[in-house]
């Protein structure tokens, strides 16, 4: 794309990973529409793919300092020799915690009698949606630690997601509601609304609040067994979005950036979304 932009720049090189140019002011506008339009021409849609290719699925038995070392004889990585990224699932996560910068994760995982500690860069705390006590998939590369002469499996997170395996009722119960099969149950109340607000105001004051619904459900079953259903949860969630009680934006069932207007009042009978619910599942009475 450069030799063929020659035209339009002072200078320009490089080679296969990386180039320099060197383009006057007056003409850097031009250059760019020009580079793009170039470069459209025979890029791959596929260079802006987000996914990782993982070289293996380890197993927690298998992340011992040893095979960690051994890593060592693939080296050295660079382009051609990428550094290995590996699997592994349901892992239980001990420990959570920003970095003095607030830049970065500091995980503590408990992989089979091995506690290891974890690194997720480019990860804030505003951004994290995981707690102690959950269990997730990790995508990662391992390295040794050596600190006071002592060494450790540390790990660099790539991604990671919550556990594949979950309540089978949970993931039943919101397939039934996003299909539209609502029930009486579904219909959340005053109460189930206010348990809903209490649980993440508490949340928020700790830090801004990112979350999983399958997690938020958990979480708040395992604090008040039998408080609420899967139906008026993710109602709840729903109307007071509408409301403006909450902010957040939604990926799916992931909730991010999640902020609470304390001072606003409002009767929940107000809401569109609740006299929908009440109407859908009247008319299935009906039937």
């Amino acid at each position: 794309a450069l030799e063929r932009l020659s035209d339009l720049e002072e200078r320009f090189g490089g080679h296969a990973f990386a180039a320099g140019v060197l383009v006057a002011t007056d003409r850097l506008e031009e250059f760019r529409d020009a580079f793009c339009r170039e470069v459209d021409r025979f890029l791959e849609t596929d260079v802006f793919d987000e996914s990782i290719e993982v070289d293996c699925t380890l197993e927690e038995a298998d992340l011992t300092l040893d095979r960690v070392k051994d890593l060592g004889r693939l080296a050295p990585f660079g382009r051609g020799n990428e550094t290995p990224i590996f699997c592994m699932r349901n892992v239980y996560l001990l420990d959570a915690a920003a970095t003095a910068n607030g830049n970065h994760m500091r995980l503590v995982f408990q992989c089979g009698h091995l506690r290891v500690t974890a690194f997720y860069f480019n990860m804030p705390l505003s951004s994290f949606c995981y707690q102690p006590g959950e269990y997730l998939d990790l995508v990662f590369e391992a390295d040794i630690n050596t600190y006071n002469g002592r060494q450790s499996v540390q790990l660099s997170i790539k991604d990671l997601r919550y556990a594949e395996k979950r309540s089978q009722k949970t993931l039943d119960e919101l397939h039934r509601i996003e299909k539209g099969a609502l029930r009486p149950e579904d219909i959340p109340s005053r109460n189930d609304a206010a348990l809903l607000y209490r649980y993440l105001q508490k949340q928020v004051e700790k830090n801004p609040v990112s979350f999983d619904f399958y997690a938020l459900f958990d979480r708040i079953m395992k604090e008040q067994p039998s408080a609420v259903t899967v139906g008026a949860l993710y109602y709840s969630l729903k109307i007071l979005f509408e409301l403006g009680v909450l902010d957040y934006t939604a990926d799916g069932h992931i909730f991010h950036h999640l902020t609470i207007h304390g001072e606003k009042k409002v009767c929940l009978e107000d809401s569109e979304i609740l006299r929908e619910i009440k109407g859908k599942v009247g008319a299935a009475a009906c039937v």
